[in-house]
């Protein structure tokens, strides 16, 4: 068994594990706040359209990523990753539908131009 420590004592402790989880270790990188304003538009845009109604971001060892889901829906619909890692060739944004990707592009508006132009198709 651990050490008995106060509430005062354990919240001042660095090494104190963070709610949600361990303390992220750096080296993906994450959304600045021009792009995350970008995303964001499009996001609006979506919601407004119906086609969207929530959203999440998390960051890991390889990057960012802001998932969109639809309605009542536990999967995302979209997600829109950051690989910092990834060379031109690859594409430093990849937007991924379920598990296919459906573009890797060097820039975000490239790759936002995807998702701005799928429309849901209606199905007899």
């Amino acid at each position: 068994m651990g050490d008995v420590l106060t509430f005062e004592e354990r919240v001042c402790r660095r090494e104190a594990p963070r709610p949600g989880g361990k303390p992220f270790q750096g080296g993906g990188g994450f959304f600045n706040r021009r792009e995350l304003h970008q995303i964001l538009q499009v996001y609006s845009r979506k919601v407004m359209a119906g086609e969207w109604r929530d959203y999440a971001i998390s960051g890991d060892d390889t990057g960012a990523v802001f998932a969109v889901y639809g309605n009542a829906s536990p999967m995302p619909l979209y997600r829109l990753a950051k690989r910092p890692g990834a060379g031109r060739r690859d594409g430093r944004y990849q937007v991924i539908a379920g598990d296919r990707i459906l573009g890797a592009k060097p820039s975000l508006e490239a790759a936002l131009a995807i998702l701005e132009r799928r429309k849901p198709k209606l199905v007899r």
